[in-house]
């Protein structure tokens, strides 16, 4: 799965590089499904509301109401299931939620 943001970017987003990791915590099965899968140097993204997203991609949209679950709560379990190489963070971070840093 790889997705690349074209044009300005008004979203908070991480890409995580990494490869399988056995361990285990997610009842989201399609989360799960999307984690056991990777491969070293897939990318799995992680954005709020609005990022432009590819109709070629995998897309598994949490949202139950606004900021539930949170991004940094999503991102949190995550990183508990896989081993992550390296996290590109958008510049958009700083100037749209600086906390998120």
């Amino acid at each position: 799965m790889c997705l690349h943001p074209s044009g300005a970017l008004k979203s908070v987003w991480l890409i995580f590089l990494g490869g399988k990791y056995e361990k285990i915590g997610i009842l989201n099965q399609p989360i799960s499904a999307v984690i056991a899968g990777l491969g070293h140097g897939d990318m799995l993204v992680i954005a709020d509301a609005g990022l432009p997203i590819p109709p070629e991609s995998v897309r598994i949209d949490l949202a139950l109401v606004q900021g539930v679950p949170g991004f940094l709560q999503t991102v949190e379990a995550v990183l508990r299931e896989m081993q992550v190489d390296k996290v590109i963070v958008a510049n958009e971070t700083d100037e749209q939620q600086p906390a998120h840093r």
